[in-house]
């Protein structure tokens, strides 16, 4: 407890009566993801009031937030009593406290706000939703111009779009990131400061730091500074300011007294959007210097000479944090170790207490933490508590499993974990203080994905794939999804899943699924999986309707000449024509000769057409690789027309040839009131009518794919002219 005993005289600035109610905040929001409020928002105001002797006792209550998301202002009531978060130290006659010390020496409470549970509907629009607080007066600081203009608080939350979808807010889908522990409120004037701002996001999504502009009367009105002092240079300093924009370690060297406003802000980012900002608008005394006092050192150790986990490192060059990567069920035990051999006025050793923190630190292994199982921290061996002269050991424990790669339902590769290792001497007046993140990145166990995939047709419904199983040394392989599309460029969707390990083959239909293109991949045990596979095509043929001639023909003896076709399908490449001249099903293969040729094609082309071939039936037999076919027959009919002179063909012309179904015909004047007839491959009349123009139109496009053919005649000839719709 906090005695008011003595003044602290060693601060040469105080901040004024009359503007000193408050010293700054934050304003954050949760959603809520399960229960009676599930898909709500409940929104958070922390205040930091002056406490001095002195200062004005007031602060608002309740905190109204104005803001341009549906609803309008969020009315947030005072729950909890007041906290000092002054520094203590081993003297409390000296210590900063509030009503001990005057006004403007870092004597500080903290008092939260909260709002009831709440909807928003609708979508943020791109600049976002804001919230703000504004309120009368912000006090007078070093590095500002103006003391006497108002605060204003601030937070925004962005629209976030997911699968090409804007997300509504009702349901919410995300949580601002909040700072974990109140601000450090003072430091001392010489001694390097090394501290952390301790930003936290509940949804685990990658967190920014930045300076930012303190703002004054409203919402983007910025606090101008004074001289060399900037908004991300905000405090006096023998030594560069850095703030370190992924973990929010901040060191600098504070090197003139006085009071000075900064504003941090962090910011939450999600599959490379911006989804929320949040800031801390507050105000860091610097006190007289401390030559005397030393801040704690701090290392990692392990937390038991037999133990063989690793334990994070230093990232050298950069040590500003520690560093470990684990997989999902490994355990995780360090031993995090402050030290400081600075003594007391009396010549005893320093104290130093344990003030570390983190997200994912639990009252037990399931409790107390966002993401369970829970990492607990514990006073090392030997105490009996978190506080410890000359030197203070504490032990994290973690056995990670795969709910540590899996948020909100959806799985990770790699989850990363910040902790903040902390400790804080008991010196008086100003304490020293040190900490240090620990970044442990849980990644999701994984394996190879299946190498070499081949595809092989073996009949027309059938295509079997084949490939090469991945190594699994640690047993990981929890099934093998294999995925299809007919475009090669995606997307791919999942048709199958090969739950047994060795199994390296898997029959497809290529009918089925119209052809395409497959590809497979690998299922580990926390739902992550590997990379694709190579991309294979599968051949996707039905000789059946595409070979597929009339039933029956005509031919005229006068033409001498007859040609039969099949359509040639890419998957086709190779043809037999047979004949069966009986008609009683002697059938065998045709050969080039003088009547025959073509006999390999996709047309055969009958040379010397006579009366003795009525009758013949005619068929094709196609293949491919692993593909086989036989036509439909048709039947040869022959017409002894000798008298008869054919219609020259190059008076008749059709283009494109093949087409989609829209085509055209061109034909000579001379063939002006010819009758035509156009008929599928089953003799079926499309359409019939006469010529009364040179060039005849004709739209198939909805009319099944294959062969057509069209007759032209007049009193003393005749043409069939065959149409491929493709």
């Amino acid at each position: 407890m906090k005695k008011v005993i003595a003044l602290l005289t060693a601060v040469l600035f105080s901040l004024p009566m009359c503007a000193s109610h408050y010293i700054g905040g934050e304003i954050t929001w949760t959603c809520e993801n399960s229960g009676a409020n599930a898909g709500k928002f409940k929104f958070f105001v922390v205040l930091y009031r002056e406490c001095g002797t002195g200062a004005s006792n007031f602060l608002p209550n309740p905190v109204v937030l104005s803001t341009n998301a549906p609803g309008g202002s969020i009315s947030c009531a005072q729950v909890g009593s007041a906290v000092d978060i002054s520094p203590d130290c081993w003297d409390s006659s000296q210590e900063i406290a509030c009503n001990a010390v005057t006004s403007g020496n870092g004597a500080v409470e903290m008092r939260k706000y909260e709002s009831s549970w709440i909807q928003l509907s609708g979508t943020p629009p791109a600049g976002g939703w804001y919230f703000t607080f504004t309120d009368c007066c912000r006090p007078a600081s070093t590095n500002l111009t103006t003391s006497s203009s108002s605060y204003t608080l601030r937070a925004y939350m962005y629209p976030f779009t997911n699968q090409g979808s804007t997300l509504s807010s009702s349901p919410c889908y995300d949580s601002s990131p909040r700072f974990l522990e109140p601000p450090v409120t003072v430091v001392a004037s010489g001694n390097p400061s090394i501290t952390n701002f301790m930003g936290y996001d509940k949804d685990y999504d990658s967190v920014v730091y930045e300076w930012a502009y303190p703002q004054t009367s409203s919402n983007g009105t910025n606090a101008s500074f004074n001289g060399a002092y900037t908004f991300n240079a905000p405090f006096p300093s023998s030594s560069a300011i850095n703030l370190n924009q992924t973990n929010g370690q901040l060191s600098f060297t504070p090197n003139a007294q006085g009071a000075f406003t900064y504003c941090i802000g962090i910011s939450s980012y999600r599959n490379g959007q911006k989804i929320a900002s949040t800031f801390r608008d507050c105000i860091l005394v610097v006190g007289a210097s401390n030559s005397s006092n030393t801040a704690p050192g701090i290392y990692l150790d392990k937390a038991s000479p037999q133990q063989s986990t690793l334990i994070p490192q230093l990232n050298f060059p950069d040590s500003t944090y520690f560093e470990l990567s684990v997989t999902a069920g490994d355990s995780v035990r360090f031993s995090v170790i402050g030290t400081d051999g600075d003594l007391l006025p009396s010549f005893l050793p320093q104290s130093l207490t344990w003030k570390g923190t983190g997200g994912q630190i639990g009252t037990s292994n399931n409790t107390g933490c966002d993401n369970p199982p829970c990492a607990t921290v514990n006073p090392g061996a030997g105490q009996s508590g978190f506080t410890s002269p000359l030197s203070n050991t504490v032990r994290l424990d973690w056995l990670t499993d795969c709910n540590n790669t899996i948020l909100n339902g959806i799985p990770h590769p790699t989850v990363t974990y910040i902790f903040i290792a902390k400790f804080i001497d008991n010196a008086c007046v100003i304490p020293g203080t040190s900490s240090i993140p620990i970044v442990v990145n849980v990644n999701a166990p994984n394996i190879g994905n299946p190498d070499s995939l081949t595809s092989s047709p073996v009949s027309l419904t059938s295509t079997q794939l084949t490939w090469q199983t991945p190594s699994d040394t640690s047993s990981k392989f929890n099934g093998y999804e294999v995925l299809h599309c007919v475009n090669l460029n995606g997307p791919f969707t999942p048709i199958d899943t090969v739950v047994s390990y060795n199994q390296a083959q898997l029959s497809v239909d290529p009918q089925q699924l119209g052809g395409g293109f497959i590809t497979m991949r690998t299922l580990g045990p926390c739902q992550i999986f590997s990379g694709n596979s190579d991309t294979v095509q599968i051949q996707y043929c039905i000789p059946n309707f595409i070979i597929n001639p009339p039933a029956s023909d005509t031919a005229f003896t006068s033409f001498t000449s007859k040609t039969i076709y099949v359509a040639n399908p890419s998957c086709i490449t190779e043809f037999q024509w047979q004949v069966d001249s009986s008609s009683i099903g002697n059938w065998h293969d045709v050969v080039d000769n003088s009547t025959y040729s073509g006999s390999a094609n996709d047309s055969l082309q009958i040379n010397a057409v006579n009366s003795g071939m009525n009758g013949f039936r005619f068929r094709c037999t196609a293949s491919g690789t692993g593909i086989s076919d036989t036509s439909s027959e048709t039947t040869l009919y022959i017409i002894d027309n000798i008298g008869i002179t054919g219609i020259d063909k190059n008076q008749i012309a059709v283009m494109p040839n093949p087409n989609n179904g829209l085509f055209k015909v061109s034909i000579a004047n001379s063939l002006n009131g010819a009758k035509f007839v156009l008929f599928d491959e089953s003799g079926r009349v499309i359409e019939r009518g006469i010529v009364n123009s040179s060039e005849l139109q004709f739209d198939l496009s909805e009319e099944p794919k294959g062969i057509y053919r069209i007759t032209f005649s007049s009193n003393l000839a005749s043409e069939t002219m065959v149409v491929v719709v493709q």
